[in-house]
């Protein structure tokens, strides 16, 4: 199935989880966000676990924790 990882199209295989997808996009993304520097969002803001399912044409964006003040 395609999906995209911060605009990087890419194929992943059927039954994969948001964690194997962005493991198969780079090594150092899955490192960071399992050190918790990157949190994995969908395209419409919301956080996304990395076990969680991943789908047909699916959008996920890793960007930096919003730390609260």
């Amino acid at each position: 199935m395609k999906v995209r990882i911060n605009r990087h199209a890419m194929e992943i295989f059927d039954g994969a989880t948001v964690g194997d997808a962005i493991l198969a996009h780079s090594q150092w993304s899955f490192r960071k966000m399992m050190e918790e520097k990157l949190i994995p969002y969908d395209r419409f803001g919301n956080v996304t676990e990395p076990g969680g399912a991943i789908s047909e044409g699916q959008i996920i964006f890793l960007k930096k924790p919003k730390h609260h003040v």
